[in-house]
């Protein structure tokens, strides 16, 4: 039996410009964008492929333009947005958990009050935080985490709240006509 390979869309035909004007994969190979499993000795090229695919990414201005695409037409194979599925799945989750309330375990931190958040609550936290201008230093220290940790949260959850304001806008067409 012959595999079906899915075959990229064009990210030109996903997103609208001005994002997709400069974009970094457009003369670019989409075999970098699709690495597929091989056998066992070439599981090395695979991750060459992807890391290759991702270094376009990092640099091109339809990023976040291609990675809300890929998440909301469910596109779950390829380098979309400088990501993989497995971080695709992790930004979704992480949208999720965005979408909790936190104000009082906000509001607890900001009289003084030190506790232990659990996973779930960390980047909603961070974020709210962030939104209020706590230092990375105050936060590190308000929640007992290393500074590192902290900025790096700030950036899983300002990317997952960006997804998740795209996720929730209505669709581009609509905005179109309006």
């Amino acid at each position: 039996m012959t595999a079906v390979r899915r075959l990229p869309i064009p990210v030109a035909a996903l997103v609208q410009p001005p994002e997709i004007e400069g974009a970094a994969c457009r003369h670019a190979d989409p075999d970098l964008f699709f690495p597929t499993r091989r056998e066992a000795t070439d599981a090395g090229r695979e991750q060459t492929e992807a890391q290759t695919a991702k270094s376009i990414c990092r640099s091109c201005p339809a990023r976040t333009a291609c990675l809300v695409t890929s998440i909301t037409m469910g596109e779950w194979e390829g380098i979309w947005g400088g990501h993989t599925p497995s971080e695709r799945r992790a930004l979704v989750r992480d949208g999720m958990a965005m979408r909790r309330d936190v104000s009082q375990l906000v509001h607890s931190l900001e009289r003084g009050i030190r506790f232990p958040l659990r996973p779930n609550d960390f980047l909603a936290v961070i974020h709210e935080l962030t939104l209020r201008r706590w230092s990375a230093e105050k936060l590190a220290d308000a929640l007992g985490v290393r500074v590192e940790t902290v900025v790096q949260a700030r950036v899983r959850a300002r990317l997952a709240a960006a997804v998740l304001t795209a996720m929730e806008a209505p669709d581009r067409s609509e905005r179109a006509a309006a």
